[in-house]
């Protein structure tokens, strides 16, 4: 559970800078 949150934590942080 915490891996997929932080997983999506830094997805949307690449998201938002175009990665």
């Amino acid at each position: 559970m915490i891996l997929k949150i932080c997983e999506t934590k830094v997805g949307s942080s690449a998201k938002k800078n175009g990665g």
